[in-house]
């Protein structure tokens, strides 16, 4: 087969023959090969088409036959210069709503009692946050709003993918210095009109990410890049020597990707180009040069993922006023009862994994 030349290939990724293929106007290459180990992929699930947004094409999953691996990805794969049609429509540009004063409160409490992060009420937040975050679906939800970072690791930090800076408002409001890195013009434009001159367009090896960086943050960015190894490699070069990087990702192995299958919102084809579980998000840290520290799942998105992979599963989709409606959404006892759900389903199968890891 004849080989493809594409752009912003990055130096030492390795491709095996490729063949040029069309999706709807989209340019794609076919990926039958593991990112993580060179194995074979076969077939998880085929005929896939956007159910959000709309983008154009079919598509299909791979799962990687490996042993001791199981990497999901896209194949075939848009390539790099492409990726940016899959994003017409797409929401992270959109000016982020308010959020109740009673969230707030849990939320403010949680972070003051699990993460030290001190307000003129500690003490009695203290035990406020204590009671609350006996309930782990509402701590990860509120600990989750500054993606687990804790009060002692403050300094700098660079959100890439930072979206329209919800991450970042959250985090400047503590005393952390901020920056952010996003491939969409409208989500840096929105990020700084709040918060000022702190964000910039393009990716990790931007010339306008200036480091070093005590922390970079990585919310449900990992699973949309290309090379996600070689992404890693680029924050771990930003960090300062003892850096931490913290991760958040679609876990391949929850509940809710058992029971609602093709219909699991997280595959998001096209969009999604590599999906992680525990074990797999922990090797292509590894692989990148960072000692993982810790790695979990967790279940914060529960009552969002169910509701709408339930949609799909009815209709074939889910309009993107029902996406908008449940995003981030606090209901309590529908994330707890999810919670208790994937509790008994074992310790891997929450809905997003969420990895700490540092530079040696």
């Amino acid at each position: 087969m004849p080989k493809v030349n594409l752009p912003d290939i990055p130096p030492g990724v390795a491709f095996d023959p490729l063949v040029s293929v069309r999706r709807g106007g989209i340019r794609a290459y076919l990926r039958t090969d593991c990112q993580l180990c060179g194995a074979s992929g076969s077939i998880l699930y085929e005929g896939l088409s956007d159910r959000l947004f709309d983008a154009p094409g079919v598509w299909s999953l791979r799962r990687c036959q490996g042993a001791k691996c199981g990497l999901v990805w896209l194949d075939p794969q848009p390539e790099p210069a492409e990726i940016y049609k899959l994003y017409a429509g797409y929401y992270t540009g959109s000016t982020p709503r308010s959020t109740r004063p009673s969230r707030r409160w849990i939320k403010t409490s949680i972070l003051a009692s699990c993460l030290g992060y001190k307000s003129d009420n500690h003490n009695i937040e203290q035990l406020i946050g204590r009671a609350f975050a006996l309930i782990p679906s509402v701590r990860d939800m509120a600990e989750a709003t500054v993606l687990y970072l804790r009060a002692d690791w403050r300094g700098r930090v660079l959100d890439v993918g930072c979206g329209n800076g919800v991450l970042l408002k959250n985090l400047q409001k503590l005393g952390w210095q901020i920056s952010g890195i996003d491939p969409d013009p409208a989500a840096v434009r929105v990020t700084n009109e709040q918060l000022g001159p702190v964000a910039s367009v393009g990716g990790i090896d931007s010339p306008d990410v200036e480091g070093p960086f005590d922390v970079i943050t990585m919310n449900h960015v990992i699973e949309h890049v290309p090379y996600p190894v070689e992404t890693l490699r680029g924050c771990l070069r930003r960090l300062a020597p003892g850096g931490r990087i913290v991760l958040q990702s679609p876990n391949v192995e929850s509940l809710g990707a058992r029971i609602f299958g093709k219909s699991w919102i997280a595959w998001d084809p096209p969009r999604h180009l590599h999906l992680f579980s525990i074990s797999t998000l922990r090797r292509a840290a590894e692989e990148a040069g960072f000692y993982v520290d810790k790695v979990r799942t967790a279940s914060r998105d529960a009552h969002f993922v169910w509701t709408v992979s339930r949609e799909i599963m009815r209709r074939g989709r889910a309009h993107d006023v029902l996406i908008q409606r449940y995003a981030g959404k606090l209901d309590t006892i529908a994330s707890a009862g999810f919670q208790l759900a994937e509790a008994f389903s074992g310790p891997r199968s929450g809905e997003e994994v969420v990895l700490l890891a540092h530079r040696p």
